[in-house]
């Protein structure tokens, strides 16, 4: 049974009024129950976006849009202005958190009341927000100059709480770099073609840092680039991040880490020249290539003779022809990656790095751990197809006693190691652990030279030996049939 209730009043000449939007509407449940059941739908205001109060919170406690309002200019006639500078960041920070990212989303939510106490107003008439003129003039008074003092006053902002959470003790931080892609379902200015997503969009950049032994990472930087955007901001992006940091934590050991994007002369200069250390991805090439053969051989006879996918670590001095003044530690995985149904692939990988000790462990659990910021960017981003290469599990105890064999030995809590049906376990344990044995490494960089590590004598010896490897792995593929898996 529906039941329609209308507000009536009588009018001086006689006659009904009916009063507009204050129908309300009962719903009885007869049966099924063991009492009556009425739903009445009869609130006057409502709003589906109740959650979004939790942002007003942590925005109070952060002070994060008060920082960016802080340093925008306002340069409408006071006497004019019904909306603050504040109110309309506000208004537009918590719509975008809330999924609403056009302006011309504030036409419908201008009314809602969970909006108006965002802002701060008692929900009703007389506490309608901005509309999207307002807005849409607002955002077009910036120039690139005033945008840039407002990324900076965020980042001062994270970086003010932090300072205070650890009293501005803390000894290592770790800068994690990286660029994500932003689909574009409009025109959109700096909406640009990107060959390698085949879409129109942006390709911003985000910034994440971690600070001792912590295991969580926090978004400190972001710079919005043209979809089609090359390598001209990095540097700029880059230096102003880690000067800020070294502003709030003069005497923290910095460390960066980044892919192949940032693998450019100008960082690796101004890395060198500021005592930033780093562990940066490169793309492969002929002289690499040449270089991961040796470990790329091994690689292919371990995993033949396994069945499973397979890896080992070359630690190379890499000098480029013109643009390097000097040479630089390159790490380089030689991998074998075997999957059910598929072809076995070669997956080599490198990273030029400043860092000390042994290549296994600065690239799975330094390197490596950048993958935790991919991590954070899919839950609204999908990650482009080929990044996922970036890293393979492998599993069993037969990999891990063929790579002890040429004395490449399993990073501890690594899935090389151990049981697989404890693997989730070991992995979380890992990357806890791991926090602090990176902590330790970065730390000890400060009082090692600057001048590259020279290469691993353990290492160029198993180089060296790798046609003996082939051999013994060859010896084991014709005892295979009666080892099923080899130990």
């Amino acid at each position: 049974m529906v039941e329609s209730v209308c507000g009536t009043s009588f009018l001086p000449g006689g006659g009904l009024l009916v009063r507009e939007n204050i129908t309300s509407q009962t719903v009885l449940f007869e049966g099924g129950f063991v009492k009556p059941v009425v739903a009445a739908f009869d609130q006057p205001a409502s709003s589906s976006d109740g959650g979004a109060l939790l942002l007003k919170l942590a925005d109070d406690r952060l002070r994060l849009t008060a920082a960016v309002a802080g340093a925008l200019p306002d340069a409408r006639e006071a006497g004019k202005v019904r909306h603050s500078l504040l109110a309309v960041v506000q208004q537009r920070a918590f719509g975008i958190g809330n999924g609403y990212e056009d302006a011309n989303d504030a036409a419908r939510l201008r009314d809602d009341p969970t909006h108006q106490l965002l802002l701060g107003r008692c929900p009703g008439a007389g506490s309608e927000l901005a509309s999207q003129p307002t807005i849409s003039r607002l955002e077009n008074a910036f120039d690139e100059k005033h945008v840039a003092a407002a990324s900076e006053a965020f980042s001062g902002a994270v970086l003010n709480r932090h300072q205070r959470r650890l009293r501005r003790n803390a000894k290592r931080i770790i800068i994690d770099v990286d660029a994500t892609w932003d689909d574009a379902h409009g025109e959109q200015q700096g909406a640009l073609f990107n060959g390698l997503y085949g879409n129109h969009g942006f390709l911003p950049l985000l910034a994440f840092i971690q600070f001792d032994d912590e295991a969580e990472q926090y978004l400190v930087a972001s710079l919005l680039r043209p979809g089609n955007a090359g390598n001209d901001q990095v540097l700029s992006f880059l230096s102003g991040v880690i000067e800020n940091v070294r502003a709030h934590f003069p005497r923290a050991q910095v460390t960066l880490r980044a892919d192949a994007g940032f693998a450019i002369p100008s960082v690796f200069e101004y890395l060198d020249d500021h005592r930033v250390r780093y562990a940066i991805g490169m793309s492969s090439n002929s002289v690499l290539k040449e270089h991961a053969e040796p470990g790329m051989a091994i690689a292919r006879a371990l995993s033949e003779a396994s069945g499973t996918s397979e890896r080992v670590y070359v630690d190379k001095q890499y000098e480029t022809k013109r643009s390097w003044p000097h040479s630089r530690r390159m790490i380089i995985k030689a991998e074998v990656t075997r999957y059910p149904g598929r072809i076995p692939r070669d997956n080599a990988r490198f990273v030029v790095t400043d860092l000390v000790g042994d290549a296994a462990f600065v690239y799975e659990s330094v390197y490596s751990r950048r993958g935790d910021v991919e991590n954070l960017r899919q839950g609204t981003q999908e990650r482009h197809p080929h990044g996922q290469d970036e890293l393979h599990e492998l599993r069993g105890e037969p990999a891990a006693s063929n790579l002890a064999r040429h004395g490449v030995r399993p990073i501890p809590g690594d899935p090389l190691s151990g049981d697989r049906h404890d693997l989730r376990q070991r992995t979380s344990d890992h990357h806890q652990g791991a926090a602090h044995q990176v902590g330790r490494l970065v730390q000890d960089q400060h009082q090692e030279n600057r001048d590259p590590p020279a290469p691993s004598s353990a290492m160029a010896q198993r180089m060296g030996d790798h046609r003996k490897a082939v051999s013994r792995a060859a010896r084991l593929r014709q005892g295979h049939n009666n080892k099923p898996r080899i130990r």
